[in-house]
């Protein structure tokens, strides 16, 4: 079999005795060197590469490398069986829960109604074509299912990993699933399209939504299930001692806003529910006929979440959207004069006009209208929660950064009022939920939660650092003075 050289230069196939080659000109070395050897047409074909894009092949060769590290398949793993519980989730709702379900879509076949659960379970809206209009009701608490989907088998997988593995690498790992979920609810979304439902309307879930927010409750979930199957040895050099400090400092007030959230989930899921029983201004009415007390007790349960931001926020006197359309569900707290709230308008004379209306806005002092005074006055102890845990937040924060003056102490507590504020503004962006302009169980004007929370938040908060401030200082003045006797 003839033997075959190539010019080391451009790599062309030259004959056995050529000295110099005839497409580039190049002096050839002694031919044994240049004879094909086991690799030696991928070498050639390498320099070809790196002549033409400089460091083309070596990014290959390292993508290449990292594809073969035992980690990298984790992701696409968690990734798929997320999809899959998200699949799975949706088709369960589309099993059990009716046509007149807050939660249903009405009138799609099984497998369109599947694959749209499956999007509004990442929070997206649903864009409806035509109007510069979108919507959302599916319940907040749906999305532990991208974050439970993705996290419980980042979290077994990252058990079997080499124990020798670095947290950050577990974790790195772990929050890598964010990306091919992404790609996956992205490629669901494209298969669902526009969807018409029983009542005429055409929608379509956002793209951009389902692919953000499942990359962001990806990342969560993978990230967190990662970090969960780690030790606390390999935990402590996940990150530097600073940004520790710093995450310590800024959980301190958030752990305050959220248990204050719980609060007020009861509450508010309680007070929902007895509404929902009583039937308070025909809560139970759907346009596909009247829903019976468990289906409604279970709709409105599944809303606590909402019930929960909702009725904080009524207690921060955050101001509320009225209703375009007169509904018992379209405020925080069901009531049967519900028009006391919306102004009573919902005679429009076309879906623009619905969509356009500006009807004004509310709080709760505006419940006086509505409810007996004996309903009223407890309804006003919601004012007492946010203040009470913006006061405690303030309290320690100052006692978390070791705050011992008084103008520290304030300084210290005052900054709940900023981190409260973001974080409300981002939770009420992804719970709030407006169909025709109307928002389900009360649509929270933005500016006014971040105003209202940021001042509430800082004098209330600096008044808590305040009294931390005291009292450290007091336990010195106690200490020295102990020392000296």
């Amino acid at each position: 079999m003839a033997e075959h050289v190539y010019c080391g230069q451009c790599g062309s196939q030259l004959g056995a005795t050529d000295r110099f080659c005839s497409a580039c000109g190049a002096q050839q070395p002694e031919q044994e060197a240049a004879k094909q050897k086991p690799g030696g047409e991928d070498r050639l074909r390498t320099e070809r590469i790196e002549q033409i894009t400089p460091g083309a092949a070596e990014l290959a060769g390292a993508l290449a490398a990292q594809a073969r590290r035992p980690g990298v398949a984790r992701p696409g793993i968690s990734a798929l069986i997320g999809a899959g519980a998200m699949l799975g989730v949706g088709l369960l709702i589309a099993l059990l829960f009716p046509g007149e379900s807050a939660i249903a879509f009405i009138g799609l076949s099984l497998l369109e109604e599947m694959l749209d659960q499956a999007c509004a379970f990442t929070l997206a809206q649903f864009q409806v074509p035509g109007l510069d209009s979108s919507l959302r009701f599916t319940p907040a608490i749906f999305v532990a299912v991208p974050l439970l989907g993705t996290g419980v088998p980042a979290y077994l997988l990252a058990k079997r990993a080499d124990k020798a593995t670095g947290a950050r690498a577990m974790v790195g790992w772990g929050a890598a699933t964010g990306l091919p979920f992404a790609l996956l609810m992205l490629i669901v979304a494209l298969i669902v399209g526009e969807t018409e439902d029983a009542n005429g309307f055409i929608f379509e879930p956002s793209l951009s939504g389902v692919f953000f927010l499942s990359l962001l409750w990806g990342s969560i979930g993978g990230g967190a299930g990662a970090a969960l199957a780690c030790d606390r040895e390999r935990l402590r050099g996940l990150l530097p001692d600073r940004v520790r400090a710093f995450l310590q400092l800024a959980w301190t007030p958030l752990r305050a806003l959220l248990l204050s959230l719980a609060v007020t989930a009861a509450l508010g899921t309680a007070a929902v529910l007895v509404q929902t029983i009583r039937d308070a201004g025909h809560i139970r009415e759907t346009d596909e006929g009247t829903r019976s007390v468990l289906l409604a007790s279970i709709d409105s349960a599944l809303y606590a979440v909402e019930h929960g931001v909702h009725f904080n926020e009524l207690g921060a006197g955050v101001k509320f959207k009225a209703p375009a359309l007169s509904a018992a569900g379209g405020v925080p707290l069901p009531v049967a004069r519900f028009e006391e709230l919306t102004g009573g308008q919902d005679e429009f004379d076309d879906l623009d006009e619905l969509l356009e209306a500006d009807t004004g806005t509310f709080n709760i002092f505006d419940y006086r209208e509505a409810l007996p005074v004996w309903a009223f006055i407890p309804l006003l102890g919601l004012i007492a929660i946010p203040a009470l845990f913006a006061l405690y937040g303030g309290f320690s924060l100052a006692r978390t950064a070791g705050a011992r003056s008084l103008g520290l102490g304030a300084a210290w507590g005052a900054l709940v009022g900023p981190v409260w504020s973001l974080a409300m503004i981002v939770i009420n962006a992804l719970i709030n939920k407006v169909v025709l302009n109307t928002g389900l169980f009360g649509a929270a004007d933005g500016d006014s939660v971040f105003t209202m929370y940021l001042l509430g938040g800082a004098v209330l908060g600096a008044l808590g650092g305040l009294l931390a401030a005291q009292g450290a200082a007091a336990e010195a003045r106690g200490q020295a003075e102990g020392a000296a006797a």
